[in-house]
């Protein structure tokens, strides 16, 4: 995502600048359908939640401008910070009629957020299109100073932002027995404007792509083994990128309920 803070103090020596800046960029997610072969005319629910893990990724994006500043101060650094969220949970309905499928799901995966999903299930494969809506919660740090005369007095601040995700997608999984393989896949657009909580600088807005990635791709790759009364496992990877340096990656691993 990015976001520009900036700021000038208009008529005074004292101005407000931003020296550096740094927003979390995560992973949209997983949505899927069954895995697993449905008898026409038969419904399924799936209760699901585990942990994520690998390592946070910091990628130098450029530098961003304090507006209508001339001087050395003109020019802030921005990162991106990719990371995931350590829990992921979720409950998803599917129905299947004659040959095709449609699903709801409700979940917390670095976003609290519900989805839809229709396509179609056969005896050995699935496919078919998601849409995420959700409420994504990400952090954004930023050091500012002051300028007065030829003095440059530093702090720094962290905080915690709510931005409307929308994440359309695919899936496909291919299954045997108890064992399925299963791909899902999701771009996101990240919001563009950004300001501080207590309002003390002024808001510049830069149209999307001009720093922060204008999408950002997410690839889920699962393997999943369904045991006796319906319990399973499931062990998978997590890519991310975007006009961004590097794909990143991270696990994940967890439990499910098939009723």
């Amino acid at each position: 995502m990015l976001f520009v803070l900036s700021g000038c103090l208009e008529g005074e020596p004292r101005r407000l600048l931003l020296t550096d800046a740094a927003v979390e960029v995560k992973p949209a997610p997983e949505i899927h359908g069954a895995s697993h072969e449905m008898a026409p005319h038969s419904g399924a629910v799936r209760i699901s939640g585990g942990a994520r893990f690998g390592g946070d990724d910091r990628e130098y994006a450029g530098r961003i401008e304090n507006a209508g500043v001339e001087d050395d101060y003109r020019y802030a650094n921005l990162f991106y910070d990719v990371v995931s969220s350590y829990w992921y949970g979720a409950i998803h309905v599917v129905s299947k009629g004659d040959l095709y499928t449609w699903g709801f799901s409700v979940g917390y995966d670095n976003a609290l957020y519900v989805a839809a999903s229709a396509g179609l299930n056969t005896d050995h494969f699935e496919a078919g299109v998601t849409l995420s809506l959700g409420l994504q919660i990400a952090n954004r740090q930023y050091r500012d100073g002051v300028v007065d005369d030829e003095d440059y007095n530093y702090h720094e601040d962290f905080i915690n932002v709510a931005s409307d995700l929308i994440a359309p997608g695919i899936y496909a999984s291919v299954y045997e027995g108890r064992v399925s393989l299963t791909y899902s896949g999701s771009v996101y657009w990240p919001e563009n404007v950004f300001n501080d909580d207590e309002g003390s600088f002024d808001p510049y807005v830069k149209t999307k792509g001009s720093f922060l990635p204008t999408a950002v791709f997410t690839h889920h790759l699962s393997v999943g083994y369904i045991f006796d009364k319906g319990i399973g496992i499931q062990l998978g990877v997590t890519s991310v990128f975007g006009e961004f340096e590097g794909w990143h990656w991270s696990g994940f691993g967890g439990l499910e309920i098939n009723l």
